[in-house]
């Protein structure tokens, strides 16, 4: 055989092989993502939230609180001139959304409040004021409030807990931010401190540590429904934030999307995951990732 079809024939082999391995990573799933662009021309979206149905989703919309009906594919942007918006966070409770409001007549750090709206009759009561910075909160089915919010005289955050039947808030521990309660089970919430994830068990009053990171960015936490895999987003400004999902069950971490994720939040019925992209300034993207088998 002579020696240039030999070559030819090496070089198809090396193709077929580079080819196979196209979309593949070191984590390992990638591969063949769905994903829904949602997002309103020339805004800035962030902090995504579903509503427990999963047929909706709550976002900050430039200085709105917007909804997407997924079901009709519909925005509704709602102008909230009672309150600043500018740094808050969005929890369900049923059918009431959680935020933090301030005073749109005083400085955001002055004077703000945990806001608890009934979207349905448009009404809204105050369930906690006076915080400089809300980092997070997380709703439980027993009407328990875990939130992070910044401690008054240290530069860190306290982790705090609210129960809405008894009007009772308590200090868990200092030290904790990007809060998230496991859905299957009401004691045990997720949370990140010095780049590590661990879960808290607040019958227990035990932590244990699930993951450690070296990157300079770990946080938005985000559980899926039945509580066995967590996602967030990791990484540096420099190499990229990309989104990654953590296996409970045996700590393996996969990477899902390599990098531009800001903000993201796991849907009730499991199989997608809506996400914000970092941008530019003035604007960005919100999508809808449909979740890889692998996860439902």
């Amino acid at each position: 055989m002579k020696i240039s079809v030999m070559l030819r024939i090496i070089t198809m082999l090396l193709l077929i092989v580079l080819i196979g391995c196209q979309g593949k990573n070191e984590l390992g799933t990638t591969n063949e993502l769905n994903t829904m662009d949602i997002s309103q021309n020339n805004r800035v979206h962030s902090n995504p939230a579903w509503h427990p149905s999963g047929n909706s989703i709550v976002v900050k919309v430039d200085d709105t609180i917007s909804f997407y009906d997924l079901e009709h594919h519909e925005w509704e942007n709602n102008s909230m001139e009672e309150y600043s918006i500018s740094r808050t966070k969005f929890a369900w409770n049923k059918d009431r959304l959680t935020f933090m409001g301030g005073d749109p007549y005083k400085d955001f750090t002055e004077r703000s409040s945990i806001v608890l709206w009934d979207v349905n009759q448009n009404e809204y009561v105050h369930l906690k004021e006076g915080f400089p910075f809300l980092n997070s909160l997380s709703w439980n089915k027993n009407q328990e409030l875990v939130y992070s919010v910044k401690a008054v005289e240290k530069n860190s955050f306290d982790v705090k807990l609210y129960d809405l039947n008894n009007n009772e808030d308590k200090l868990l521990f200092s030290g904790g931010t990007n809060v998230k309660w496991q859905p299957n089970k009401d004691s045990v919430f997720g949370y990140v401190s010095d780049k590590e994830i661990f879960i808290y068990d607040i019958k227990t009053k035990t932590k244990k540590l699930i993951y450690s990171s070296d990157e300079e960015i770990l946080d938005n936490l985000t559980w899926s429904p039945d509580g066995k895999y967590i996602a967030f987003r990791e990484g540096s400004y420099k190499k990229g934030i990309g989104l990654f999902i953590l296996s409970l069950e045996d700590q393996v971490k996969d990477k899902i999307i390599e990098s531009n994720v800001g903000s993201l939040s796991w849907s009730s019925t499991e199989d997608k995951i809506a996400y914000t992209t970092v941008g530019q300034p003035g604007s960005n993207k919100l999508y809808i990732l449909d979740v890889p088998n692998k996860y439902k």
